[in-house]
């Protein structure tokens, strides 16, 4: 099992690397770390499009997957200027209170509101 503290850590580390600015958006999703299960950012150096231009962004991927491939995309993409939902009709603008409460909304194994077994699975 993944010990959530260090993959916590681990990305917040490569947030103040890749995306230092939106280091403060990315501290109000730890809340969800629980229900946030695939996300990025950038831009990457290393990373063979990579624009030094291209704005910061850390993405949230919801997408729905089947035999491999996403059927349904569906992400929500945080920059300076805001943020925006992405799914197969486009991009539209959204907000952090949006996020926020699309994240509240997502089902939650039983023992995510049990505070003892959330300690076992932390430490």
């Amino acid at each position: 099992m993944t010990n959530s503290k260090n993959r916590i850590s681990d990305f917040c580390d490569l947030v103040m690397k890749h995306a230092p600015s939106l280091y403060d958006e990315w501290m109000t999703l730890q809340p969800f770390d629980d229900v946030i299960t695939c996300y990025s950012y950038g831009p990457e150096p290393q990373d063979e499009k990579y624009d030094p231009d291209k704005p910061e962004f850390i993405q949230l991927d919801f997408s729905i997957w089947k035999d491999g491939e996403i059927i349904i995309p569906q992400a929500f993409k945080i920059t300076q200027a805001g943020v925006t939902y992405i799914d197969m009709d486009g991009d539209y603008p959204s907000s952090m209170r949006e996020l926020w409460e699309y994240l509240r909304s997502i089902p939650r194994d039983p023992h995510c509101f049990v505070a003892a077994c959330h300690r076992q699975h932390t430490t």
